[in-house]
């Protein structure tokens, strides 16, 4: 693969991390942001509201996360948002490895070091 070529997003899905039957499936950033914009600004009085964020890249690998809802945001990025969760994960190489946290985003194929894998992704992958 040639370093200016990145592999595109096929689809993106969204599920309230509260069980609500609200769930959305699109295929581009711009209208995963505007489906979180509108799932933000429709939030009710709760403090922390967030959505399960699965992205799956035309070749097939997996992103899984999780994205905040918060009201006091003027923009929605979610592509910014996991480019930050990636450039955290890709910084955990040195770090002693237990469980990973909750909260940790999830790549697939499930390489043996996510720091790698995470590296990889912020590399060649278009988000």
């Amino acid at each position: 693969m040639q370093s200016s070529e990145k592999v595109d997003i096929s689809r993106i899905l969204i599920h309230p991390s509260d069980g609500s039957a609200s769930s959305a499936r699109v295929t581009s950033i711009e209208a995963a942001n505007s489906v979180l914009q509108n799932w933000a600004h429709d939030a009710s009085g709760m403090c922390q509201n967030e959505c399960e964020v699965e992205i799956i890249f035309e070749d097939g690998l997996r992103y899984s996360g999780h994205y905040p809802l918060t009201k006091h945001e003027k923009r929605v990025s979610l592509s910014r948002h996991v480019r930050r969760q990636l450039t955290a994960l890709a910084k955990t190489a040195c770090i002693k490895r237990g469980q990973a946290p909750a909260n940790e985003p999830i790549l697939s194929p499930n390489e043996a070091d996510p720091a790698e894998c995470a590296k990889t992704v912020l590399e060649h992958y278009n988000i």
